[in-house]
């Protein structure tokens, strides 16, 4: 089966389930049920059996239009990313946005459905087309691209600039952003999509994506916003070991990473509802001359913390929760002297 053929038919079980809802609730639900009053709801269901009836039939069918709707978004999906296809199959009626590095194209996203848009990196040897021009009355086959427009750094040189102020990686940051509808044949064939050009003083960022409605610079916010993510799963397998597990078994391996991503979350919760003390962050502005700018504190910080509160706690009853570095001091070096 094509995949053409499986998204009309996700199609056609969508507005099934839509045809459903709107009797079962609208003529069904409405005119037999009475809130707060079983005793009328069950009249009513007595005075009209059939209507009941025909209400039931109508959910059974509705959720078995559903679960097909389900499974079909799934097998569009999959061949692109199994993640986004869940996702998209639970929730058939949200958009996902999917963001990922310039790893992560190819001809699969040539039959995303409608609500999966899909932004990466442009390479840079990607050669774009204008759109295909309008179908005429004329022997032979029509055009599937227009007139080639190059590369991204070629489109830069030409392209219209607007200045815009975009929030990333934690600061507002003035940019020059462009946008062109286009087409990206090499790689997605005749769909459409939009190349957006971030530039600033340092570098120049070329965005691909399927999302042909978000402005430019939420695209721009959407894809640094990634960074967030990337640095906790690069937190996570370098300062708690996942990274230098040495792990053979399957099973072992799968149990590895969730459980490095555990102890990441619950240091993070235990800082945010514990841990923070703003002078921490002062006292490593002052220790590490490089971070004049930091204002929020690192994975490291909260794990140094954590580490601080659980040495007190072993010699001291009272547990504070913010011990002085003179006391950290003072227990290594029992530890130490006890050691030796």
């Amino acid at each position: 089966m094509s995949p053409r053929t499986k998204a009309r038919m996700a199609g056609f079980f969508y507005l099934v389930t839509i045809a459903g809802g709107i009797y079962a609730q609208g003529f069904v639900a409405e005119r037999l049920f009475v809130s707060g009053d079983a005793a009328a709801t069950a009249a009513n269901i007595l005075n009209h059996p059939f209507q009941f009836r025909a209400g039931f039939a109508v959910y059974l069918i509705e959720m078995t239009a559903q679960l097909a709707m389900t499974a079909l978004m799934y097998e569009l999906l999959k061949p692109v990313s199994k993640s986004a296809s869940l996702l998209a199959a639970v929730f058939p009626g949200r958009t996902v946005h999917v963001v990922a590095d310039a790893h992560y194209h190819g001809p699969a996203l040539r039959d995303l459905p409608g609500n999966v848009t899909w932004t990466t990196r442009l390479p840079r040897n990607a050669v774009l087309h204008q759109l295909a021009p309008p179908r005429v009355r004329k022997p032979g086959r029509p055009p599937r691209k227009g007139p080639r427009l190059g590369t991204w750094a070629e489109m830069a040189a030409s392209a219209s600039w607007q200045r815009a102020t975009v929030h990333v990686y934690g600061r507002d940051q003035a940019e020059d952003l462009a946008g062109i509808t286009c087409l990206w044949y090499g790689c997605l064939d005749v769909r459409t999509v939009r190349v957006i050009l971030a530039r600033d003083t340092a570098a120049t960022l070329a965005l691909v994506t399927t999302d042909l409605t978000a402005s430019a610079a939420a695209l721009v916010e959407r894809y640094a916003a990634r960074w967030g993510i990337e640095q906790a799963f690069a937190d996570a397998r370098n300062i708690p070991g996942a990274g230098e597990a040495r792990t053979r078994v399957r099973r072992a391996v799968g149990r590895t990473v969730p459980f490095a991503l555990l102890v990441h979350t619950l240091v993070i919760i235990w800082y945010a509802r514990h841990g923070h003390d703003p002078a921490g962050i002062a006292g490593r502005r002052a220790a590490e001359p490089w971070y004049t700018a930091k204002t929020e504190p690192a994975f490291e910080d909260m794990l140094t913390q954590l580490r601080r509160v659980l040495i007190c706690a072993r010699i001291s009853g009272s547990s504070p929760a913010h011990p002085e570095p003179e006391q950290i001091t003072a227990v290594l070096a029992a530890w130490h002297a006890a050691a030796a």
